[in-house]
């Protein structure tokens, strides 16, 4: 049996928090998004950094 584990808002919130960080220090512009096993976005939407 496969089991797939799943991330809660909070966490996928503080992923995208640490990606924008992250894109902030490059400076680089940065599409981050949180989706599911099979590569479906997330019901929140997809943040743009600039």
């Amino acid at each position: 049996m496969t089991s797939i584990e799943t991330v809660s808002l909070q966490d996928a919130r503080r992923v995208i928090d640490a990606g924008e960080k992250r894109a902030q220090e490059l400076g680089q512009p940065s599409n981050i998004a949180v989706v599911d096993a099979g590569g479906t976005s997330s019901p929140m939407p997809a943040w743009t950094t600039h």
